[in-house]
């Protein structure tokens, strides 16, 4: 018979035992932190009504324990209580259970079956988490607030309703399980970020009323075709639908201004993007990886293309971006193998590192008039690339920006420049002209690599005097025993 509570540590780390069991109590008593951790052999634990509270770690651990009943008049179940109690197979909680704590059951793999008291409005934080073989629970109709990674891992679990009453489902809670479908509630108004991630959710339609939603929320969801997105909403979140590889089109209102980070990255059968004309930033991988996509219209309010925004779409055969835009990031339509024609818009002063890199197809470009800065190896790789004239407001010339644009035969480098980069136009065998500003200060090593460049002329804009004040690094010999016409007056 027991008489009073059983303290905390009391069979902590008794590895040997293998069952336990109380006939009687003389009233009401609660079971204590750690009582029973890491008991790792305990396959059997009876205890007797008039348990009411369960604390912190009781039974964490027990990796053997194969049952546990839940009497009438338990109260609360601590944090981590069962956590890892991977034999578990079955949890039936009474109406009288008020409070069940974090990670109350995470890791209990063999629980198939989970009961809640009915007047349950919340589920705690990873509560549930990796118990990889529940496949039947049925939440409240009372509950409210679905917690973090409270389902995270449930690889049994394919269907789920969540009640009416539900306004919250925290982070990544149902993420990683086999889910196919999905009804929101109207009332909902918080996802949290990855809730449904790498699920098999097919369609989804978002509540009118939600007004948060966290980033990767339909991220790896493979089998999503559709989802319906609500008219208020100014932002489509950073890698929302990531790898959603059986998406085919996209159409967002107006009212949307903001594409995030990865949105659509790796929509490997995205054919059709429809873009709202309120959109303005479209950020970083937003479009990257999708390799069917065939073109895309960029709204005329777009001011930032982020880096790798296009990367790696390969089927693009022309861009058109408006004179809203100031920045390109690096990458940004990098490996774009089909882009064959490129309007820069008179807005952007700065082309990022690679943004342009590997455009085989691209023969010509007219860079914008205002255009200050070019990075590296922004048009590496541009092998079809005949002709480049740099506007007269660029200083810089970073390293390798036109390496290996083996078609490259004329270049007209503006009056501003007063550095040109390593490598900045190494295998650029076919380049037969080029025009040199006064400006320049340093040529850096293997600009004009004299193995590589054979038979230009180098027109300088000024007398050979000021031409013999410039750094040249070692490496240039295509210009420094190659043929140079001084004082050349450029064609406006």
């Amino acid at each position: 018979t027991l008489d009073g509570d059983i303290p905390e540590e009391c069979f902590a780390n008794c590895r040997k035992m293998q069952s336990f069991s109380v006939g009687a109590a003389t009233g009401s008593y609660s079971i204590g932190t750690n009582a029973f951790k890491g008991c790792e052999k305990l396959k059997q634990a009876v205890f007797p009504k008039g348990l009411t509270h369960i604390d912190y770690n009781a039974f964490k651990d027990c990796t053997l324990l194969e049952s546990f009943d839940f009497h009438e008049g338990l109260i609360e179940i601590g944090y981590g209580a069962f956590e890892n109690c991977k034999m578990l197979r079955t949890v039936i909680l009474p109406d009288s259970v008020t409070s069940i704590g974090i990670s109350a059951f995470a890791g209990c793999s063999y629980i198939q079956q989970v009961r809640l008291p009915a007047h349950t409005t919340e589920i705690p934080n990873s509560a549930f988490s990796n118990c990889s073989s529940l496949s039947d629970i049925e939440l409240p109709q009372a509950l409210v607030t679905i917690g973090d990674s409270a389902f995270y891992r449930c690889i049994a679990l394919k269907e789920v309703q969540i009640p009416s009453s539900v306004t919250q489902i925290g982070s990544v809670a149902f993420c990683a399980t086999p889910i196919e479908e999905i009804s929101l509630p109207r009332g909902l108004v918080s996802l949290g970020d990855g809730v449904f991630a790498n699920t098999n959710i097919k369609t989804v339609t978002i509540p009118a009323g939600l007004d948060t939603m966290g980033e990767d929320v339909f991220s790896g969801c493979k089998r999503l075709i559709s989802v319906s997105i609500p008219t208020h909403w100014t932002e489509i979140p950073a890698r929302t639908f990531e790898g959603c590889t059986s998406m085919t089109s996209v159409t967002l209102h107006e009212g949307i201004k903001t594409i995030g980070a990865a949105a659509f990255l790796d929509c490997t059968n995205l054919i059709e993007v429809n873009l709202p004309s309120t959109l303005s930033i479209i950020e970083g991988s937003a479009f990257c990886g999708c390799s069917k996509l065939p073109g895309i219209t960029i709204p005329d309010n777009v001011v930032k293309i982020g880096e790798c925004a296009f990367a790696k779409c390969p089927l693009i055969t022309s861009i058109y971006l408006p004179d809203h835009v100031v920045e390109l990031g690096f990458s940004a339509f990098a490996d774009c193998y089909k882009l064959s024609e490129i309007r820069l818009g008179d807005g952007i002063i700065k082309i990022g590192a690679t943004t342009f890199a590997n455009c085989r197809m691209l023969e010509s470009i007219e860079l914008p008039k205002w255009l200050e800065f070019i990075g590296e190896n922004a048009f590496d790789g541009c092998t079809k690339l005949t002709e480049i004239v740099i506007p007269d407001h660029v200083t810089y010339i970073s390293s390798y920006s036109f390496m290996s644009c083996k078609s490259l035969k004329n270049v007209v480098i503006g009056s501003s420049v007063t550095y040109i980069g390593q490598e900045a136009f190494d295998k650029c065998a076919a380049i037969e002209s080029v025009v040199l500003p006064r400006s320049l200060e340093t040529i850096n090593s293997f600009a004009f690599e004299g193995g590589e460049i054979t038979n230009a002329t180098f027109y300088y804009c000024g007398s050979e005097q000021e031409f013999n004040q410039i750094e040249i690094i070692y490496g240039n010999e295509a210009l420094t025993e190659g043929h140079i016409v001084f004082n050349h007056k450029p064609t406006k």
